[in-house]
């Protein structure tokens, strides 16, 4: 499937791989690139991959990365998500509210309250995520973790690094493995 890629302009660099030449170009997609915080991730069915570190100096209630879609799978690609010193911050790194099927792996996700944040959703797997030095508002310390899980089911954490934060994991409820 051509998808909008043009013989000679695909390059494996935004996700694209191409077989053929001239006329007969076949081009693929075999990922979606994510290259800032607030990139759309709402196709279901599909790969992305983060292609460099993404730093939000946001305020309070940022959000990097939502995942509106199903059968997901985002690949951290071994970059860093990063909530850059804002005091009044209460941010997330990724939400996924109301979602199956979901994977995010090969990630570091530094300073946000919220590392990820699942709710309502199930059969999510994390893998490889690297997660530290969660920050809470001034005057007001709160629970900060790497993950946050409310309501949910069937929650894999597989070869993760948790350390640094008031709670690795909090939940209200949910199935975790």
């Amino acid at each position: 499937a051509n998808d909008g890629c043009l013989p000679g302009s695909c390059a494996i660099s935004d996700g694209w791989e191409c077989a053929g030449e001239g006329a007969g170009t076949i081009c693929t997609r075999l990922y979606w690139p994510i290259v800032s915080c607030g990139d759309r991730i709402n196709i279901d069915d599909t790969i992305y991959k983060i292609m460099n570190d993404l730093d939000t100096t946001e305020i309070s209630g940022s959000l990097c990365l939502r995942i509106s879609a199903n059968n997901v799978v985002l690949n951290g690609n071994g970059k860093t998500l990063r909530l850059v010193y804002a005091p009044s911050s209460v941010g997330t790194g990724i939400e996924i509210k109301e979602k199956s099927n979901i994977t995010i792996k090969n990630l570091t996700i530094l300073k946000f309250r919220a590392g990820i944040y699942i709710e309502n959703s199930g059969n999510i797997t994390i893998e490889n995520l690297n997660s530290t030095d969660c920050t809470t508002i001034l005057g007001n310390p709160g629970t900060c973790s790497a993950i946050e899980i409310r309501s949910s089911r069937n929650i894999s954490i597989i070869g993760s690094h948790l350390y640094s934060n008031k709670a690795g994991i909090l939940t209200d409820s949910g199935d975790i493995k």
